[in-house]
Order: structure tokens, then C-alpha cells, then sequence
């Protein structure tokens, strides 16, 4: 899991001393990114920079103290977010489409353990915004994709993800890179990211990351995205790496 720190401010109300419109402003280091102490659970956010009145990196590390409970399973927690989430838009009147995703490795009884990717957002592109509500897209929303079949998938390389954010832009770039990766591995054997492991691809997708957010601040867009960026790992025996934007930990 992946994310950039910036969160862009836009004020609806209000004037500089001149009467001109306050513009639009963005806030660097804001940890988009963060682990549910002591669980391994990582949680980042999108598309909305505050909730309610609190910038959400705040908000949400204090619903991570006060509404997360030691023995709470993963899908409390979810459904406990979005009812929170919920309840500070309809109170302020927020209206941004934005959401959470969720990651984390589940432990059933009987089961092999294995890695989980969901989202809470308020519904589909195409569709008017509603309620924020639980999506647990990977594995248990695919169609006809069983548990076993979903763990065989992984064990022979294939990987699911989500994007969101600025995902269109960044998939055109992804897109191109990973091409480009593939060509080096048909023509010259170069493997990337190497050698095959966790930590490697936590890395090449902060590389991904890293590469937009430089991009956005060469070009000419307000860079809503940009360094320092976060970013979290949760090894299949629940074991959590964890670097913060706040860590300066802003390169590979």
C-alpha cells in the first residue's frame, strides 16, 4: 500500500483582504497511509482531504484510538469506519466522493492465511454518490474466484490492486512502464523488481508513485500529488512494515 501526502484545500466561502478568491492551496506530509496499531491492517485514504472539519490523516487516528477495539475482526472495523464516515458528512454537509482502502491479511479457521484488498466508498463511477459502504473486492467480490483458486493465482505471480485518486492519470504511466518491463525481461533479461519479494515491490510501487508526484510538480497542475509518501507491507504471517511520510523516507 502506497500513497502520496499531499491534500489539496479548497475554501467555498470566504475572501483575502482584497476580496479576491482564496485559490486553491495543497498541505505537504499528510500520512496517507497508515497501520491500525497493533493489527495487521493498513488503511489509506483518497479524494477527500478533510472529514467533517478535521483533516482526515487526523480523523482517522482517532477513530484508530477510540473505535477499534482489541478483539474487533476486520469486518468491524470496516463497517465501524464507514458508519463514522457517514455520520460527519451528513452532520457538515460534506459531499466529496472519495473513500478508504483497506488491506490485511485474514487468519479463518482451518485456512491457510491470506491477503485481502477492500474499499469503502459511496459507489461506483457512473453511479450518484450515496452512503459509504463496505466493498471487499479482493478475493470475496470476484465473481466465481474461490478462496483456494484466489491463493493458487497469487502463488504463481498474479497481482490484483486497486488505484484510486488521481488513477487515470496514473495509469497511463503505469501502463507505459510496465511495458517497458516487459520488453527488458524478453530482451535483455532484466528483471524488475528484483529479486522477487515483498520488500521489492513495496519499493517499485513507491518508484511508480514517486514518479507521478514528480511529474505533477514539473507540469502545469496545482501538485496535489507529491512527496514525501508513505507506504506499508504485511508479510502473510501478519508481520507489518511500515515507513511514514513523516519519517523522510521520500525516495526508494
Amino acid at each position: 500500500m502506497v500513497g502520496d501526502s499531499a491534500i489539496t484545500t479548497t475554501h467555498l466561502t470566504g475572501t483575502l483582504p482584497s476580496g479576491a478568491r482564496v485559490p486553491d492551496y495543497v498541505r505537504f506530509g499528510a500520512q496517507k497511509v497508515k497501520q491500525i496499531p497493533d493489527k495487521p491492517i493498513g488503511v489509506s485514504f483518497w479524494g477527500m482531504g478533510r472529514i467533517g472539519s478535521i483533516p482526515t490523516d487526523i480523523w482517522i487516528d482517532d477513530f484508530f484510538s477510540h473505535n477499534v477495539h482489541t478483539g474487533d475482526s476486520l469486518d468491524d472495523i470496516c463497517n465501524t469506519l464507514a458508519t463514522q464516515v457517514n455520520d460527519a458528512f451528513g452532520g457538515s454537509g460534506q459531499n466529496d466522493v472519495g473513500g478508504f482502502h483497506i488491506g490485511s491479511v485474514l487468519n479463518l479457521a482451518n485456512q491457510e492465511p491470506f491477503p485481502v484488498l477492500y474499499h469503502i466508498h459511496r459507489g461506483h463511477p457512473g453511479q450518484p454518490p450515496g452512503r459509504f459502504a463496505l466493498y471487499k473486492d479482493y478475493p470475496y467480490d470476484q465473481d466465481g474466484l474461490s478462496i483456494d483458486q484466489y491463493r493458487r493465482n497469487l502463488e504463481l505471480g498474479t497481482i490484483y490492486s486497486l488505484r484510486n485518486g488521481y488513477h487515470s492519470a496514473f495509469a497511463e504511466v503505469q501502463e507505459r512502464i510496465f511495458e517497458s518491463i516487459y520488453a527488458l525481461v524478453a530482451r535483455h533479461d532484466i528483471q524488475i523488481p528484483y529479486p522477487p519479494s515483498l520488500q521489492s515491490q513495496e519499493k517499485f510501487h513507491r518508484l511508480l508513485v514517486g514518479l507521478m508526484c514528480d511529474l505533477f510538480a514539473m507540469s502545469n497542475r496545482l501538485a496535489s500529488v507529491a512527496r514525501p509518501i508513505s507506504s506499508l507491507s504485511i508479510a502473510i504471517n501478519g508481520t507489518v512494515t511500515f515507513s511514514s511520510a513523516l519519517s523522510n523516507v521520500s525516495y526508494v
